[in-house]
């Protein structure tokens, strides 16, 4: 297939892609919350049993991470509850944006927010970076803090379809936060932070040549070295820090730890500790709530040796 005829097989799978998004949109915002929920938990589960779109990727990331510490019939449990806990985290993208104010906080509790606090300090003068993952609801992680305001920068990577992508920005608008791309002008991410803005990152997923070796799981992972690298531009700590489901409705945001940069070792000797650090951090409740977690993603596709993990 030449070049031209697969950019124009992707320009309308993009198109299509973009067109039934805007449908369950549409769908979604009419019907009430509970009843939403609860039709994603059903496509959720009929994606993993029938569509089967990713399984084998999942099933994969689960023999990885957890071995023979967990059966068969653990993992495709796992599985299944991952695909459609996702499912749902859709669903509250979708109604949160075009809910009243109050919603969010009626369906999100948090109890250590008085570790935020002291870390803005009096009058919110002082600045934290911010590190969570693709666990559960992020976005809606998101949206709880601007409401409370702590307003944030989140520093991600593109959506291959761009139309997509741009949809999904309004949303996060909506929501209260901002978003930069890893490529974009790194003197406006500074501007961002001493304007107050809490710059924060989603650092789990596979950085191919630009991340360094950490084991993940046990398994060395290539992972991005931009919290670290913040912390020690910025001299800003790093806050952990992860939302989770505590039923189909309601959830819990689990403050972790507080990371400084060592200031006693070397440059990159300091940032693949800190890395390390919040990688543990973030495997610690990964192991918690593993059925929340996105594993849909290549996590071990770039290896050292460039060994093919999958097929």
């Amino acid at each position: 297939m030449n070049k031209k005829r697969k950019i124009k097989i992707k320009i309308i799978s993009d198109f299509i892609s973009y067109f039934l998004l805007l449908i369950i949109i549409g769908f979604v915002r009419i019907i009430p919350y509970k009843l939403a929920i609860y039709i994603g938990r059903f496509l959720g589960a009929f994606c993993f049993h029938i569509v089967r779109v990713r399984r084998n990727i999942v099933l994969k990331n689960l023999d990885i991470a957890f071995g023979n510490s967990k059966t068969k019939k653990e993992k495709i449990e796992i599985a299944k509850n991952s695909y459609m806990n996702f499912a749902m985290t859709i669903v509250e993208i979708i109604k949160i944006p075009y809910s009243k104010p109050e919603f969010i906080k009626q369906i999100v509790q948090i109890d250590d927010l008085d570790k935020i606090e002291t870390l803005r300090g009096e009058n919110k003068k002082n600045n934290f970076i911010g590190l969570t993952a693709h666990l559960n609801n992020w976005e809606l992680l998101g949206a709880y803090l601007a409401q409370i305001d702590y307003p944030l920068c989140v520093i991600a990577k593109p959506i291959h379809n761009q139309m997509v992508d741009t949809l999904l920005n309004k949303i996060r608008n909506k929501l209260g936060y901002e978003v930069f791309y890893s490529g974009d002008p790194l003197k406006e991410m500074i501007r961002k932070s001493r304007d107050g803005k809490i710059l924060s990152f989603l650092a789990d997923q596979d950085a191919r040549r630009d991340g360094i070796f950490i084991d993940f799981f046990g398994t060395p992972a290539s992972t991005f070295v931009g919290p670290a690298v913040f912390m020690k531009l910025l001299d800003l700590p790093l806050l952990n820090i992860f939302i989770v489901r505590q039923n189909i409705f309601k959830h819990k945001i689990l403050v972790k730890d507080i990371l400084y940069f060592p200031q006693d070792k070397d440059k990159e000797e300091a940032i693949k500790e800190i890395t390390e650090k919040h990688i543990k951090i973030l495997e610690e409740v990964i192991r918690e709530y593993p059925e929340q977690y996105f594993w849909f993603h290549k996590r071990w596709k770039t290896q050292k040796d460039k060994t093919k993990i999958y097929q």
